[in-house]
């Protein structure tokens, strides 16, 4: 029965047996009405509260001060929300307010000497079922959903991390620190992008970024870098990603698409095997006829015709210095005398220009002689 008075004494009544245990055994049992509901606090003058089965608050209410709390029991535990048998600790509810954070962890740590220290720290042991096979293991999982509004989002990301401030003595910092890439798997990766595009800003490497205007590529002189194709072949593109400028194939094929290649290394004086140098391309090459007329021609803007088996060919794109190597070639008619065709002795050869010869083995100048005379200059040098 619910705790109230029973009998209500008067001046002169007798106290008997009847009264006494009625009102007493009213108290024993429903002594839990005597402070509840509370009209006050209750201090608990810091001796503990133990066997409690379940905590309810109201809305507005909090547990506050300095304490402890602490369980033994494993879970299923629930905060703003039915429990869930999968979940040690679940946390719902909406805030909805201010800048609205479901979970924020402001502790200050302060670790002894030589130790490390972390804000959050998640050592779980993801244990392996005796059967099947699970297709994701992970420490931590970010999955958010986003409900749509009337308000827009400049950046959405799962996972965003703050500028870091490190402090005077700090050899190293960055925002993503990893250790090391796993170990025991068929394949082992520090970082694994399953799908989706990279976008960066900075630049990649172990160095301060040696560019300014973009994101570069910046690695030690002990590191390689290997970039693998897909089953057909890496390409590299434009800044809009639709122009394909060099593609590498699986042969090892280079196709330059846009552009010329470009070679700016000199050779040294013992050149290497199987290499390539700015003064070992072809600059120039011309093909025409004995009027100076350009049949086809590369870096060749004019043709000059000084007279008879004399010529002058003159570079759209001039040489750096006069010593460059100039071969020259000219058709054979088999029925007619012997032609010589090359380099004039003198005044020969300039920064802008070559001249060339053609003469008879007597020496005497002469236009080539044949149905379809054609002569060929080619230079190698560096422009």
């Amino acid at each position: 029965m619910a705790l109230s008075q029973l009998y209500t004494a008067i001046t002169g009544d007798v106290i008997t047996a009847a009264r006494w245990n009625n009102e007493f055994g009213n108290i024993y049992s429903n002594a839990l009405s005597l402070i509840s509901p509370l009209t006050g606090t209750l201090n608990a003058n810091s001796n503990n509260i133990t066997n409690v089965v379940n905590l309810a608050f109201a809305a507005s209410g909090s547990i506050t001060g300095t304490c402890q709390i602490s369980t033994t029991t494993v879970g299923p535990h629930a905060i703003g929300g039915a429990l869930n048998a999968d979940v040690g600790l679940l946390i719902t509810g909406a805030q909805a307010t201010g800048t609205a954070m479901g979970v924020q962890i402001s502790s200050t740590t302060i670790p002894a000497t030589g130790e490390s220290s972390y804000g959050l720290n998640i050592i779980p042991t993801l244990t392996e079922f005796s059967s099947g096979v699970h297709s994701l293991l992970a420490g931590v999982s970010i999955d958010p959903t986003v409900t749509a509004g009337a308000g827009t989002v400049t950046t959405l990301a799962g996972l965003a991390i703050a500028t870091l401030t490190a402090q005077t003595g700090t050899t190293n910092a960055a925002s993503i620190y990893i250790v090391g890439a796993p170990t025991g798997a068929t394949n082992n990766y520090a970082l694994w992008l399953g799908s989706g595009n990279i976008r960066m800003t900075g630049s990649l490497g172990p160095n301060v970024a040696p560019q300014t205007t973009g994101p570069s590529v910046d690695l030690s002189t002990t590191t390689s870098l290997t970039f693998r194709g897909g089953t057909t072949n890496t390409v590299f593109r434009d800044n809009s990603g639709g122009t394909a400028l060099v593609n590498i194939g699986d042969a090892g094929i280079v196709t330059i698409s846009v552009g010329p290649l470009l070679v700016s290394t000199a050779a040294p004086a013992i050149p290497a095997a199987k290499s390539l140098y700015e003064d070992s391309i072809i600059k120039g090459w011309v093909d025409f006829n004995t009027a100076g007329g350009i049949n086809d021609d590369l870096n060749v803007s004019s043709i000059t015709d000084n007279g008879v088996g004399d010529w002058t060919i003159n570079w759209a794109v001039g040489f750096t210095g006069a010593q460059y190597s100039v071969t020259c070639a000219i058709t054979v008619d088999p029925n007619a005398l012997a032609t010589i065709f090359g380099v004039s002795a003198t005044n020969t050869i300039t920064t802008g220009a070559c001249r060339v010869l053609s003469s008879t083995v007597a020496g005497v100048l002469t236009d080539p002689t044949g149905t379809t005379p054609r002569m060929f200059v080619t230079a190698i040098g560096n422009n």
